[in-house]
């Protein structure tokens, strides 16, 4: 039946793929927040979303650059972290050496 869809009646897309030809020719993708790692409690959403395919190569360039540019932002952050880490060490260091160096000239 429908347009020879090996997934015909047996998925969520049963009546897109096989019945209803505005979805031909369209990656659709189903996308699920709140589920990750076990939440019970979590606001839940499922997203159903059907693009042509330069739309989909598109969002997926977009979503991987996003994600780049969130690590980009987190090894920013922590290179800034280990920046006044390493100044309050090299502080710490001069406080220590003068001390020492009052003491060994007593």
């Amino acid at each position: 039946g429908g347009r020879g869809d090996p997934q015909c009646f047996d998925d969520v897309w049963t009546y897109e793929r096989c019945c209803n030809t505005d979805y031909e020719g369209l990656v659709c993708e189903v996308k699920r927040k709140g589920e990750e790692g076990g939440c019970v409690d979590c606001k839940k959403m499922v997203t159903f979303q059907c693009v042509t395919p330069p739309e989909k190569f598109l969002l997926d360039s977009q979503e991987k650059y996003n994600t780049n540019v969130e690590t980009i932002h987190k090894l920013e952050g922590s290179r800034q972290a280990e920046k006044e880490a390493v100044a309050k060490g090299q502080q710490d260091l001069v406080e220590k050496d003068k001390k020492y160096r009052l003491r060994v000239e007593e």
